[in-house]
């Protein structure tokens, strides 16, 4: 995992938000609630001047499911978070996004598990996720 990012499931609004910060002292988290700006390119620079966030509404930690980015994405190039529910092309069987000390791993509703390869990443798809759509499993 090179990149660490998360969002939020909000626990009483039932929806996700990005998160901007998070204070593991304080028991805050603070939810991205409007972006602005897109990247703009600079000759002999590059791509400077990423969106900027705009306004951040601060909520207590147990308020929301923080759910990281694994680093991988499936084969559509959708970043794959732990709470997502994935399929396997292959055989169509979906398992939901857990990460351990081990690495990221997919759970069957049935408690059967299945890790990933560079190969396997190629027909894997997020499809859903745990906490919108549990049926999926």
């Amino acid at each position: 995992m090179n990149n660490l990012k998360f969002r939020a499931w909000h626990k009483e609004q039932k929806r996700y938000y990005e998160v901007a910060t998070l204070d593991f002292y304080e028991e805050v988290v603070g939810l991205v609630l409007s972006l602005w700006g897109e990247p703009s390119y600079e000759p002999g620079i590059g791509y400077i001047s990423a969106k900027t966030v705009v306004e951040v509404e601060y909520v207590l930690l147990d308020e929301v499911i923080i759910e990281q980015y694994t680093g991988l994405k499936d084969k559509n190039g959708k970043e794959i978070y732990v709470g997502d529910i994935v399929e396997y092309d292959f055989n169509n069987e979906a398992g939901v996004c857990k990460f351990d000390l081990f690495g990221v791993y997919f759970e069957q509703e049935d408690g059967d598990t299945f890790g990933t390869t560079e190969d396997m990443l190629k027909e894997l798809r997020v499809i859903g996720n745990i906490q919108e759509n549990k049926e999926l499993l």
